[in-house]
């Protein structure tokens, strides 16, 4: 069964919702695509287990982002419904890219949860052509152990061992993390843009991340496969590598990215469920969030609704941002949201009436059309809650 690819209504009460929130009232300034698909990937299975798991564990995530002083849910985030796909990963892109451009057409941030790898490729390319339409090109930074560059594999171009062979069709392209790739990788990868996990390991200082992103383009489509951290932090995954990426070096590099470049939207991939490695669901969760945390906060906005931005007024506003943030007391909280204060029920329990959710879709029909104009009322307020 598949859902039809412009469908972002949230799906019945009692399925899991990023943070356990209710869907927002006004427009989200993001929008959680989970993608349960796991068809082309070639050692353990189960990945098309992972956003149900990281969805129900981002229930036990704190609200507030401690190094940004923010709370993303006040922005606004839209859990929808998965989009389901039994066939071949080509058509799985096709309906991933309809998929991410209308969230990208709401002015919302569209964010991928696979899934294997594969899931990414629609995410990308619908991407890369909201950008190409303001006469720009799409970087891509992919954070991973593996290159991900074979032009073809297991007889798929779109096999997950080809995500980013159709990225730097579409989009310039920088690796971070990289510790297994194939010869024929090795022979075509523009190696001035990858960034090996060891020589990240041993380098002395943290230059290397300024030299990564002074290499993409101001619009970025970030893409973090979990099995770049080590698996001594993320064993839960189908081609754990071992050598791999600590978590503040990932948060470091995710910070300084949103910081410098306008990233439009991200995907998190590879999780594999695993009943004895339950902190992994919770560590892919959190990472949904803290990416999203400094996103928005590089924005200078709680909205993020921009899709372009001006280098300049972000610098400004991460510099504000770092003065607040050096500011004592709860103030800086304060400073940077707005809207209700949650309600902060006993985390995961769902809210329901007469077993549907009764919160507006992002679009389609009268009702959509009536939000749609209130949302872009002038000092519209995002109202949220938490699931209970």
């Amino acid at each position: 069964m598949e859902n039809e690819p412009n469908e972002l209504r949230p799906d019945a009460d009692g399925e899991p919702t990023f943070l356990g929130l209710d869907p927002p009232t006004s427009r989200p300034a993001a929008v959680i695509v989970p993608v349960p698909y796991d068809a082309t990937s070639t050692w353990q299975k189960g990945a098309d287990r992972g956003p149900a798991a990281l969805l129900a564990a981002s229930a036990e995530v704190e609200l507030f982002d401690l190094e940004t002083s923010s709370e993303p849910c006040r922005s606004g985030i839209l859990t929808g419904p998965p989009v389901l796909h039994e066939g071949d990963p080509a058509d799985l892109a096709d309906v991933v890219e309809e998929v991410v451009a209308t969230v990208i057409g709401q002015g919302a941030v569209p964010i991928v949860i696979g899934g294997e790898h594969s899931v990414s490729i629609g995410a990308i390319r619908a991407a890369a052509a909201a950008v190409r339409s303001g006469g720009d090109r799409l970087g891509v930074v992919q954070i991973d152990a593996h290159g991900d560059t074979r032009e073809s594999y297991h007889g798929s171009p779109f096999n997950h061992a080809c995500v980013m062979a159709r990225a730097r069709e579409v989009a310039d392209i920088v690796q971070v993390g990289i510790r297994a790739i194939d010869r024929s990788e090795h022979d075509t990868m523009d190696l001035g843009r990858v960034f090996p996990a060891h020589e990240i390991l041993e380098a002395a200082d943290d230059a290397w991340m300024d030299r990564a992103i002074d290499l993409v383009p101001e619009d970025v489509y970030l893409t973090i496969d979990l099995d770049a951290f080590d698996p001594g932090i993320m064993p839960a995954t189908g081609t754990p590598e071992p050598g791999g990426l600590d978590w503040r070096t990932v948060n470091a590099f995710v910070a300084r990215l949103a910081a410098r470049r306008n990233v439009i939207g991200f995907d998190v991939v590879e999780l594999l469920p695993h009943p004895a490695h339950w902190a992994c669901d919770f560590l892919a969760a959190k990472l949904v969030h803290r990416v999203l945390a400094e996103i928005l906060a590089a924005r200078g906005t709680c909205t993020g609704r921009r899709i372009r931005s001006n280098p300049e007024s972000r610098r400004v506003a991460n510099e504000d941002r770092r003065t607040r943030a050096r500011r004592p007391g709860p103030r800086r909280a304060v400073r940077l949201v707005r809207g209700a204060v949650p309600r902060r029920g006993r985390a995961g329990r769902a809210r329901s009436l007469g077993g549907r959710r009764t919160e507006p879709a992002l679009h389609g029909g009268d009702e959509a059309s009536r939000d749609s104009d209130r949302w872009s009322r002038p000092g519209a307020r995002v109202r949220f809650r938490r699931r209970r």
